[in-house]
C-alpha cells in the first residue's frame, strides 16, 4: 500500500528539505571546482564528505587504485578514504561546505518491514510518499502531514515533468 501527503510548514520536515535543497547548489559549484582542478572527467557523484562518483573510463586509468572494489550500482564507486582524491576533497570543502543529508521520513511514520519514500518539492510545497507491504487499511498519518489522494499526486508530479 502506498499513502501521499504534503509536508505541513510548520513540520520541522519541512525546513530541514528546503536546507537540504538549497544547500545542494553550494556543493555543486564546490564539486565542479573541485573536479576540474584535479582532473576528473565524470559529472556525476554523490553529495556527500564521502566522494562518489561514476568514473568514465579516463577517470578508471588515472584514478582506479583509489577507489574501493565495490560498485554501489550503475557504476557508482567510492575514493578510499585514505586516498588523496579523499583526502583533497575533504581539504577543498574544509569548513566552506555543509554537507546535510535530505530528511528521512522513517521517523515519523512507524512502519516496519520493507518500504520506500519520495520526497520532493513543487513550489512552495513539499510532497512525499511512503509505500510498504505493511501499512494497514486503517493507517493515521501522523501529525504535521496532510493525506491528499494519489491523483492528485501524480497530477503535481506530470506538471514538474510538463515543466521540465
Amino acid at each position: 500500500m502506498e499513502i501521499y501527503f504534503r509536508v505541513k510548514r510548520d513540520n520541522p520536515i519541512y525546513k530541514k528539505y528546503f536546507e537540504w535543497w538549497n544547500n545542494l547548489d553550494v556543493i555543486k559549484k564546490k564539486w565542479e571546482q573541485f573536479r576540474k582542478l584535479v582532473g576528473i572527467e565524470s559529472t556525476q557523484f554523490v553529495p556527500k564528505k564521502e566522494l562518489y562518483i561514476v568514473p568514465t573510463e579516463n577517470d578508471l586509468i588515472k584514478f582506479g587504485r583509489f577507489f574501493y572494489k565495490q560498485d554501489y550500482g550503475k557504476g557508482l564507486r567510492k575514493f578510499k578514504a585514505t586516498s588523496t582524491i579523499q583526502k583533497d576533497w575533504e581539504r577543498f570543502c574544509n569548513n566552506n561546505v555543509k554537507f546535510i543529508d535530505k530528511p528521512i521520513l522513517f521517523y515519523d511514520f512507524p512502519i516496519i518491514g520493507k518500504s520506500r519514500t519520495r520526497l520532493f518539492h513543487y513550489n512552495d510545497d513539499v510532497y512525499g510518499s511512503i509505500s510498504s507491504d505493511y501499512i494497514e487499511d486503517d493507517f493515521k498519518i501522523p501529525d504535521g502531514y496532510e493525506q491528499i489522494k494519489a491523483s492528485e499526486f501524480y497530477k503535481i508530479i506530470e506538471t514538474i515533468e510538463e515543466e521540465d
